[in-house]
């Protein structure tokens, strides 16, 4: 699983420089590609947000969520604005190192419960503060939430495309609603209360049915 997002880390940095030197090159040329952009970027992030919100796997759930990240990386390129251009380097970057903390964090959450179901993982933050406090920091970043490194790429995404048009900038803005709702199925593994079946779950019989945090684990 993180082999595989590192190389979609890697395609997507990939565009990004491509479209960086193109511009500097022909900018008339460069701009053929905006459209093309644009749609790939819009289709990868609403279909990597609906499965993120449909999903009932974690790790699926954490995949999802950095695949729909690297679609509006390519909304943001898509605008060739200098806002726009800078914004897709904060999201790559943001991307990067949020999409494989909060992977690690999933992983992690995982092994202990002995399966990845989202119904079944809420109440970390009571009994693993360190993995869910790690997990919530990778979470405000793939989140674009603000307080987040990712937000401010996400607020630069949408400048730069309302000076391409208004209509890429609403397509910018209902994609990254949908980040956030997506992300915010991963923000309730941090509920309160954990869930009454870690009592009995077979990986969780050692500990006495507590989730071991991370000073306690293997890491």
């Amino acid at each position: 699983g993180e082999a595989s997002l590192a190389g979609a880390l890697g395609t997507t940095r990939g565009v990004d420089v491509a479209v960086r030197f193109a511009l500097l090159i022909s900018p008339a040329d460069a701009s053929f590609f905006a459209t093309p952009l644009l749609v790939l970027g819009a289709l990868t992030a609403l279909g990597c947000g609906a499965r993120a919100l449909s999903t009932r796997d974690l790790r699926e759930l954490a995949a999802a969520l950095a695949g729909a990240a690297g679609g509006l990386c390519f909304v943001a390129l898509a605008s060739m604005t200098p806002q726009g251009l800078q914004g897709a380097l904060g999201l790559v970057l943001a991307r990067a190192l949020a999409g494989m903390l909060v992977g690690l964090c999933v992983a992690a959450l995982v092994d202990r419960l002995g399966e990845g179901s989202v119904d079944r993982a809420g109440g970390v933050a009571r009994q693993a503060p360190l993995l869910a406090g790690a997990l919530l920091l990778g979470l405000l970043s793939l989140s674009l939430l603000p307080g987040g490194a990712g937000f401010w790429g996400a607020l630069l995404a949408v400048l730069g495309a309302l000076g391409r048009a208004p209509a890429w900038a609403l397509i910018t803005g209902a994609l990254l609603v949908l980040q956030i709702l997506a992300g915010a199925r991963l923000v309730r593994l941090l509920g309160p209360e954990p869930h009454a079946g870690w009592k009995t779950a077979p990986a969780l019989l050692a500990p006495g049915g507590v989730v071991p945090d991370l000073r306690k684990g293997r890491e």
